[in-house]
């Protein structure tokens, strides 16, 4: 049995002869977790880079040791690696090739999280060109999306790159209504909760502006701009953030949506009954 723990979301399991394995997510990075069948002892496999993605290859074979998964992050290309679960050691079989080359050492990936207006605490993702100068004039880009309970991993885009390259910041917030953080991360960011995945937006970009950025007293950010998708099916706003004089508005009009959609529930089984 795998017991319950609250922010842990499991997205896929694999069983084999002598070892059951899960992909799981917590804190919005996901984990291979590896349980020998005979002992019960679990282990995990451990990776250097502070955000990434992976997902897991299945096996046609049963009766084997072997497990193929993928990884990549926001500086590394995918990459296949075959898995020995009993020796606990990996071999590298596949790197996605770039064609216009690509050097990962020339980029850094990091982790902040941002504190949003109830404490929660947000995972942002961050990319950008070693040796930027965090100082403030960098502009960044920040994206997020919060809907339908679908997490954003940190993965790797080369059409990122050229951004990265002419100065930016790329940042992905994970928010509220995604499940980056467990079953309940989504819950806290729909209907009458969408609020939520809002402020969680306007607090990662507060976060980096003041982590990120290391703004000094007298230097204001050049560009802040932002990528957030609502969810409703249209292609994601670009605007500048501001200070969110709107907010109340923009939650007041979620609150009120939210309402049409219980009262239309609520209708709907009374006229099935």
């Amino acid at each position: 049995m795998i017991p319950y723990r609250p922010g842990i979301y499991i997205i896929n399991l694999d069983l084999y002869a002598g070892h059951l394995v899960r992909l799981e997510r917590a804190n919005a990075l996901p984990g291979i977790v590896i349980r020998d069948l005979a002992s019960g002892e679990e282990h995990a496999i451990a990776f250097d880079e502070a955000a990434y993605s992976l997902y897991t290859i299945g096996s046609y074979e049963f009766d084997t040791t072997n497990l193929r998964f993928a990884y990549s992050s926001m500086t590394t290309p995918s990459e296949v690696y075959d898995y020995d679960m009993a020796k606990r050691t990996r071999v590298l079989r596949k790197r996605q090739e770039i064609p216009s080359g690509h050097n990962a050492a020339d980029y850094v990936t990091t982790r902040i999280m941002a504190k949003s207006h109830d404490g929660a605490e947000v995972p942002v993702s961050i990319l950008y060109r070693r040796g930027l100068k965090l100082d403030g004039a960098a502009p960044l880009l920040l994206y997020g999306y919060g809907s339908y309970g679908m997490a954003m991993p940190a993965s790797f885009s080369a059409n990122l790159l050229s951004l990265i390259d002419r100065g930016f910041v790329y940042a992905i917030a994970h928010i509220r209504g995604g499940a980056d953080k467990g079953w309940g991360w989504y819950l806290d960011g729909k209907r009458d909760k969408k609020t939520n995945s809002f402020d969680d937006f306007a607090a990662s970009a507060r976060a980096d502006r003041r982590e990120v950025h290391q703004r000094k007293a007298h230097r204001r950010p050049r560009r802040l701009s932002r990528r957030h998708a609502d969810g409703r099916g249209g292609e994601p706003r670009r605007r500048i953030v501001r200070r969110h004089r709107r907010r109340s508005a923009v939650r007041r009009r979620a609150q009120h949506h939210a309402r049409r959609l219980v009262a239309a529930d609520a209708a709907g089984m009374a006229g099935m009954g």
